[in-house]
């Protein structure tokens, strides 16, 4: 089950009371459970949502239109851990995630017509905890966990022609990274 809680304000009929906040809940997908989730708001205000679907083992992404929820499947091989998601300008959905079961990380486009998926660090164990941005041209940038003897930071962008890499950190464990 994944569930999403949204707040609303709301103004009590005919006053002029200070608005109140309630909180409306959505199942988004009855069909699974939600692991690993990351939301984004589109131009509209509608939540776009990726997570890895315990159940099925596999990673999703759904969207709100305006009047309904809509799921599907991304990646039926890669199960989809760690995701994080951002919206391009013109409503590109691009996702990060570990593949557990390659142990390396994953990225996923969207253009609006079709899903392109790839592997950005094949260094067995790279790609747990992903934190994705996009730049001013719409670029990922991922941050990200390395798990190969001991536990590092990673950060890759990709340049308009190929993935780069640096490590950050390899000093200490490093864990969750957010940018």
């Amino acid at each position: 089950l994944v569930a999403i809680v949204i707040p609303a304000v709301a103004r009590p009929a005919g006053s002029a009371a200070r608005p109140q906040e309630l909180w409306t809940v959505e199942v988004v997908d009855g069909a699974g459970d939600g692991q690993f989730t990351s939301m984004a708001l589109d131009a509209a205000g509608r939540p776009h949502i990726s997570y890895h679907d315990g159940v099925n083992r596999v990673l999703k992404y759904a969207h709100h239109d305006g009047a309904a929820w809509h799921t599907q499947v991304i990646d039926a091989a890669g199960w989809g851990w760690y995701t994080s998601l951002a919206l391009g300008p013109a409503g590109q959905v691009h996702i990060s995630y570990y593949d557990y079961y390659l142990a390396n990380l994953k990225y996923a486009y969207y253009d609006g017509a079709s899903w392109s998926i790839s592997t950005v660090d094949s260094l067995t164990g790279a790609g747990e905890y992903t934190s994705l941005t996009l730049d001013a041209a719409g670029r990922p940038h991922i941050s990200y966990a390395v798990r190969s003897g001991t536990v590092y930071l990673k950060y890759a962008y990709y340049d308009g022609t190929a993935w780069q890499f640096q490590v950050v950190d390899n000093t200490c464990y490093a864990g969750q990274s957010s940018l």
